[in-house]
């Protein structure tokens, strides 16, 4: 019986270190992000996707690198633009 309980809580301390570990990943991630550094939270946000296809803060974080990207990608637009403009 001792045994099955040692198992137990072993698998429940892998599972514990796993999820630390991912975690950890996410938490690096979203500094990246808030360095600018999209593309590092977007690799690090699809590692574990691959492996945890269902986790919640990795979708979330890869939403925000999308939409960081998008925002600048309009920003440089209307820089072009008024560049443009201011040149008239």
């Amino acid at each position: 019986m001792a045994g099955i309980e040692d198992k137990t809580i072993l698998e429940e301390l892998l599972e514990n270190s796993e999820m630390q570990s991912i975690n950890n990943k996410i938490d690096k991630a979203y500094n990246f992000i808030s360095l600018g550094k999209w593309d590092d939270a977007d690799e690090i946000f699809d590692s574990i996707l691959r492996d945890y296809p269902e986790n919640s803060d990795a979708k979330i974080g890869k939403r925000i690198v999308d939409r960081q990207r998008e925002i600048y990608r309009r920003l440089d637009v209307l820089g072009a633009r008024a560049f443009t403009l201011s040149a008239e």
